[in-house]
């Protein structure tokens, strides 16, 4: 076979059962398309057709098939553009999903119809039009075949706006038939975590300010003032103001020969976005949305669907009341980090029962903080509202009498957050709960929090949490801050209800071991659980020795990515559930152990606990605390071998000993992505360093390590010869701290020996302390040789 380039042409040559023969095809795809354009432009659409072109594209996906041939035609030829808008019109009439009529209200009539998301086809449908478009020599005669082509629905885009600005007649409303609909839709969805969230805010805000100038629309702010256009309105958004832009959508109607500006959604961060709203040129508390608007009166606000307030001052939320209580088409209210004035927010709605409901959404901004007037008001607006599907509220500045009238108004169904944080449970408070809480069929997450250790009873704890019957989609708990003594069984027995349930917080709790053995025994019901925090006050009274643990069924969880167990008393029945179950988690990432009053664990609780270990896991954070383990730290270093993704090993307030320590620091060589190492001990007297070695070649040298701690350790010779070959090799460490054992004592030459060669500049700050002879501050200096006062 043989090729052979001809021109534009390439001739391929190849034989089939011994007969010559040749094949032509165009060198490019782009060749092919020009050449089918050129043909169809200069023979059939003098004729008045698309040379049956036609009949392959019916659909939009056939129409971005053919888009550079299109393309071609409409840059060949102005009636050759005529006739591809004309088909690219047939082709959206023939297809509801590209109908972009039903995402606009009916002004004259003020149907109320949803204003719906643009979907992915609407604007690839207007993309497609807006590239054919571009493609024409004379763009302001098209400009009104490239609207007809969308029906009169045009979606403003940047590319629309850099179309318009070739269009020498920048008032494009000559151009438009009545009921002509310009959809702008501008959303603002920055996370905290982007890079230069206000930067890139600016950029969209500009990007719509000159769409909008192009337009050239008026607005009248009051009807004293002068007659602005609404990019000149948009800018007041940026002067002098430090947060996000806040309009997030709106539309363009011309209609009549009438032009309006609608939000349709707002989203407000801050007082001074707020006020642009809100104040008035005169004493009497009035809104001026009303006079946001054209010559006509028409309020910017008239088809406002979605309100969003973030973090409004009590003084700016209780006027953005009297803004709001003409738009009868607001069906969307989320409020954030307010206070009582978000009941003056909701008194001014015009059709609650039409509204869906979200307070205290977004945690970074915090819950509605109410006081006793604020419940009591909220009590009585709540019931107004069919649809509440957050609610985060703060009641710790509420009197009781006020906590039991809000709280038997919160029965919805269609809750699917629920936070009572600083909450008494009064009696009262707890029966209706009780009689709510089993209804709530959509609730996903549920917090009820205490700060004060509040006492909660036995038959209260029943009425709470005995009254669920069927299966709820929870996926979150928090019971958080109640004394519940020996009354845990209610809420352990209701996890069988929750078998969604992902994240288990039961935070400062009396508990005692038998609640920790109801706990652990019903984890079986909740077989997808991925994080499990237990932080308890257990009581002076243990019944734990004679506790049996069904861990063959209960905690073997595949899915359990976070365990934090803090306050425990690791008696043998949880030893031994543990030890057989944290070896089975696969996806185990964070294991916390803590314990604040230094129980002794003896060596066979140690190998009970750490040696099922088998397999690798792919461990990264373990925090070891609080447990007396003399001589008996073995089998938890022996397990690192199976943690190779350990970046955090934090063991505190450990009784330990020298040789713990050297076995320790040599079964680091299975940890080599470790970044932080922090070992707080307690010393014993009787030190096994001394016979203890280290296998230091194989061991201590981390170049990931960002911060050393060695605290209340005795440098034995093993142990410093250790960090004097290592210290120097960590080239990414940032901070060394040691700290001496009371009574132990350290030559100067020793001291030189182990930190010699440490000249890294990587290296900020070391703090040493020798507590029996005086403390050691060297602050080392990448440029500056070491120096080691004694």
């Amino acid at each position: 076979m043989g090729n052979l380039i001809i021109g534009l042409l390439q001739v391929t040559e190849y034989a089939e059962n011994l007969r010559p023969a040749g094949m032509v095809s165009f060198i490019h795809k782009s060749l092919q398309e020009f050449l089918a354009a050129w043909y169809i432009t200069y023979r059939c659409v003098p004729e008045g057709n698309l040379g049956g072109i036609e009949e392959h594209v019916l659909t939009l996906d056939d129409g971005e098939t053919w888009e550079n041939v299109f393309q071609f035609i409409c840059g060949l030829s102005n009636d050759g553009a005529v006739k591809v808008l004309e088909h690219l019109t047939s082709v959206r009439i023939s297809d509801p999903t590209l109908d972009l009529s039903q995402t606009i209200p009916d002004v004259e009539n003020e149907t109320d119809v949803p204003l719906c998301d643009v979907t992915d086809e609407q604007w690839r449908f207007s993309n497609l039009v807006y590239n054919f478009f571009q493609e024409v020599h004379c763009k302001a005669e098209f400009l009104r075949h490239c609207f007809d082509c969308t029906g009169g629905f045009v979606l403003v885009t940047k590319r629309l706006t850099k179309l318009l600005q070739k269009v020498k007649a920048k008032d494009v409303t000559q151009d438009t038939h009545s009921g002509v609909f310009f959809y702008v839709e501008q959303t603002f969805n920055l996370s905290v975590f982007d890079n230069n969230p206000r930067e890139k805010a600016d950029s969209m805000l500009d990007d719509l300010i000159e769409v909008l100038d192009c337009l050239n629309v008026p607005l009248r702010i009051t009807k004293s003032s002068d007659v602005l256009t609404v990019g000149d309105f948009l800018r007041k958004f940026k002067v002098n103001i430090g947060c996000r832009p806040c309009i997030s959508k709106s539309i363009l109607c011309f209609c009549n020969g009438q032009v309006q500006f609608y939000i349709t959604e707002l989203n407000l961060f801050c007082d001074d976005h707020t006020r642009l709203f809100t104040e008035t040129t005169d004493i009497c508390v009035q809104s001026l949305s009303a006079n946001l608007c054209s010559e006509h009166e028409q309020s910017c606000l008239k088809f406002l669907t979605s309100l969003q307030c973030y973090r409004l001052s009590d003084q700016t939320g209780k006027a953005l009341g009297g803004v709001i209580r003409n738009c009868k088409h607001l069906n969307s209210i989320k409020v954030q980090g307010s206070g009582d004035s978000v009941c003056d927010l909701l008194d001014q709605v015009v059709n609650p029962s039409k509204c869906s409901l979200e307070i205290g959404v977004d945690i970074l901004s915090g819950r509605c903080a109410l006081t006793s007037a604020g419940a009591v008001k909220l009590a009585r607006l709540l019931p107004r509202f069919n649809n509440i599907i957050y609610l985060y509220l703060n009641l710790s500045d509420c009197c009781t009498a006020a906590v039991d009238t809000l709280v038997p108004n919160i029965t919805h169904k269609t809750l699917r957050r629920l936070e009572l944080s600083g909450i008494s449970l009064t009696p009262a408070a707890v029966a209706a709960l009780g009689r709510s809480l089993p209804e709530m069929s959509s609730l996903q997450a549920l917090k009820l929090t205490r700060v004060d250790g509040s006492i909660v009873q036995a038959e209260e704890m029943e009425a709470l949490f005995d009254g669920f019957n069927k299966t709820l989609p929870l996926c979150n708990l928090t019971f958080s801050g109640f004394s519940v003594s020996s009354c845990l069984a209610p809420l352990t027995k209701s996890l069988r209800f929750f078998p969604y349930l992902r994240e288990l917080d039961l935070d400062k709790l009396n508990m005692d071991e038998r609640d920790l053995r109801g706990l652990l025994e019903s984890l079986r019901f909740i077989p997808n659980l991925e994080i499990l925090r237990l932080d308890c006050t257990p009581l002076s009274h243990a019944h734990c020795c004679t506790a049996e643990v069904n861990t063959a069924a209960g905690f073997t969880h595949k899915t359990l990515r976070r365990l934090e167990l803090s306050g425990i008393s690791l008696n043998p029945a949880v030893v031994a559930a543990l030890g057989q179950s944290l070896p089975e988690m696969p996806s185990l990432q964070t294991l916390m152990l803590t314990r604040m009053d230094g129980s002794i664990l003896q060596g066979e609780e140690m190998e009970a606990l750490f040696r099922g270990f088998n397999k690798t896991l792919p461990l990264c954070n373990l925090t070891f605390s609080g447990f007396s383990v003399s001589g008996c730290l073995a089998p938890l270093t022996k397990s690192l071998r199976f943690f190779p993704n350990l970046s955090e090993l934090y063991l505190d307030e450990l009784n330990t000993d020298e040789h713990n320590l050297c076995h320790l620091l040599e079964s680091l060589r299975f940890t080599p992505k470790l970044k932080i190492l922090v070992v707080q001990g307690k010393p014993l007297s009787h030190a096994h360093c001394c016979t203890a070695e280290v296998n230091t070649a194989a061991g201590f040298t981390h170049k990931t390590l960002e911060r050393l701690v060695l605290s209340g350790i005795s440098l034995t010779p093993a142990v410093a010869a250790t960090l004097g070959r290592s210290l120097p090799e960590m080239s990414s460490l940032q901070t060394l701290k040691l700290t001496g054992a009371n009574g132990s004592i350290f030559q100067a030459m020793k001291w030189r020996r182990c930190l010699a060669d440490l000249t890294k500049p990587c290296l900020c700050a070391i703090l040493l302390s020798v507590v029996s002879a005086e403390l050691v501050v060297l602050l080392h200096s990448p440029k500056a040789s070491a120096s080691f006062p004694i």
